[in-house]
């Protein structure tokens, strides 16, 4: 499976538990599903048997013992000849609320393989999947959403099996809760930025952000790399630092905090300030660990819109920042590859050489 389609699976699955489990054309050909969540019980059925499979069997020909709150489809409908009764097995598969996710290629994808992900074999089917055909063939779903993402030509789609009347609605809502509960996630709408960032840089990601608080942000991090290394950067040390993530206790503008970070990583692929949002220690933050970034690595400045009059209890200072880091693409053999603005983020590349 490519960086990006488990960067969306991750976006929705992990760190979630479910009761009963079915993937569809789950064999592991490069890298699975399993690890992004917990579950009671799991069915993996495939054509092929092969690394994961349970049950080899045509998916439209085969039912379930019992139905299940969580059905999985990925990277599979633009290899099968009937994609239509595809889609139809799987919500057949679902039980009243269950969730069924799904990622397929799209318009512009190269053909490939199913069965290893290389070069098609003589006589093998495949077709790219059309937007509007598969939000027609998830019709008898609700809450249906389907994106396409240009690169790398990508459907991602969720949908919810209706929940029948005996289904208890707080059972149901309890089932599927939201899945981060950072703000990047909610109020701020940051997490398709960073599923961006994510899909380039791959699982294995070494991912610094300074200012931890509660420590949701790091949960997100560790769903994101879940192979990576996760450093968390506080003054605080009643933060809460999740299991598995590496904690520091400094200020952002401690002249220390370089050393104590490259203790641990000599580089990183993606360096966060979340910290304090008042732009003369941002400045501060950025000038210290710049230089940690890996080159092809990014910097990122968020909230740099509490600049702005409407935000009361904020100086323009953190405005001020943001519109600076324009001057660091000065020179066309600087370090600086792109600055890109987003409400709220100021998203800084590193070059990986002098062009």
């Amino acid at each position: 499976m490519h960086p990006e389609a488990r960067a969306f699976h991750t976006s929705v699955l992990a760190g979630r538990h479910f009761h009963r489990v079915v993937e569809v054309g789950g064999r592991d050909v490069n890298g699975g599903l399993r690890d992004l969540f917990t579950c009671d019980e799991y069915t993996c059925l495939d054509l092929e048997a092969g690394p994961g499979v349970d049950v080899v069997a045509d998916c439209r020909d085969w039912t379930p013992d019992e139905l299940a709150d969580l059905v999985l489809c990925a990277e599979v409908l633009e290899h099968a000849p009937d994609p239509a009764g595809v889609v139809k097995a799987c919500i057949s598969y679902l039980a009243p609320g269950g969730l069924l996710v799904l990622s397929c290629a799209g318009p512009g994808r190269a053909p490939h393989s199913g069965h290893d992900g290389m070069l098609l074999r003589p006589g093998e089917h495949y077709a790219n999947i059309l937007p509007n055909d598969l939000q027609d063939w998830l019709a008898d779903l609700d809450d249906v959403q389907v994106t396409y993402a240009f690169e790398p030509a990508d459907l991602y789609a969720t949908g919810t099996k209706g929940a029948s009347e005996a289904t208890p609605e707080p059972e149901s809502a309890a089932r599927f809760p939201t899945r981060f509960t950072t703000d990047k996630a909610t109020t701020h709408g940051y997490l398709p930025t960073y599923l961006r960032l994510a899909s380039q840089i791959g699982t294995t990601g070494r991912v610094c952000e300074v200012g931890v608080q509660h420590g949701d942000s790091l949960r997100m991090w560790q769903a994101l790399f879940p192979d990576g290394l996760i450093v968390g950067v506080d003054n605080d040390p009643k933060a809460r630092w999740p299991d598995g993530t590496r904690q520091v206790i400094a200020s952002q503008d401690d002249a220390e905090l370089p050393a104590y970070l490259a203790v641990l990583s000599p580089a990183y692929d993606l360096i966060v300030d979340d910290a304090s949002h008042h732009g003369h220690l941002s400045k501060r933050t950025w000038d210290l660990l710049w230089s940690l970034v890996a080159p092809g690595g990014w910097y990122v400045l968020e909230d740099w819109m509490v600049g702005f009059d409407t935000w009361a209890g904020y100086d323009n200072s953190m405005l001020h920042l943001a519109k600076t880091f324009l001057h660091t693409l000065d020179q066309l053999d600087g370090d600086v590859e792109s600055v890109e603005y987003r409400y709220g983020l100021a998203i800084i590349k590193k070059r990986r050489s002098n062009p």
